[in-house]
């Protein structure tokens, strides 16, 4: 019974963050302003658009990344599931290139069921992607990490699991990113 819960309890969870807005925007057949499976980020939006929402996390060679911190994706938490860690990367152009979240998942069950958990969580994700962009995708899997990745239409979409502590939690991170250089051409 409490396995049944818990899976419906993710299953919206999934649907409230990543599906919704997706097919609020299919049903009423309204064109998406963007590419990268958020309504309020677009791509090529300078970093002055997103105001006192985003602050500077870290600069990594070309790219300023920064930690979003408006109402619209503050820390979510349902059960043992949070859906946290929004990142903005900004090129040297100041355009909007590259947009991450994360879902984090603690072990709150047997190691045994919590696997599964996982497992389910990942698949859920994935044929949502699966959905979007096609089945023409790369696997990167190994021994830390669970990774898919797919290329359309100059953005690079991006899936991986993984896990720590001895597989006392376990991260999701969803990446969409726009390659500039190809669109400029």
């Amino acid at each position: 019974m409490k396995t049944k819960l818990l899976r419906r309890i993710i299953t919206m969870l999934l649907f409230l963050f990543i599906a919704n807005p997706v097919l609020l925007i299919a049903q009423n057949g309204i064109e998406s302003v963007n590419d990268n499976g958020f309504r309020i980020f677009n791509f090529g939006d300078s970093v002055e658009q997103y105001g006192a929402d985003v602050c500077v996390w870290f600069p990594v060679e070309d790219i300023i990344r920064y930690k979003y911190c408006g109402n619209d994706t503050s820390v979510y938490k349902m059960d043992d599931i949070r859906f946290d860690n929004v990142v903005l990367c900004f090129d040297q152009e100041n355009r909007l290139c590259s947009v991450s979240y994360s879902l984090y998942k603690s072990q709150s069950t047997k190691l045994k069921e919590f696997k599964k958990q996982q497992d389910a969580i990942y698949r859920k994700i994935s044929d949502y992607l699966i959905s979007l962009y096609g089945k023409d995708y790369e696997n990167d899997t190994n021994v830390e990490c669970l990774s898919q990745k797919w290329t359309a239409n100059n953005v690079i979409v991006s899936l991986k699991k993984f896990g720590g502590g001895n597989n006392y939690w376990c991260r999701f991170d969803v990446k969409f990113q726009k390659d500039f250089q190809q669109t400029d051409e």
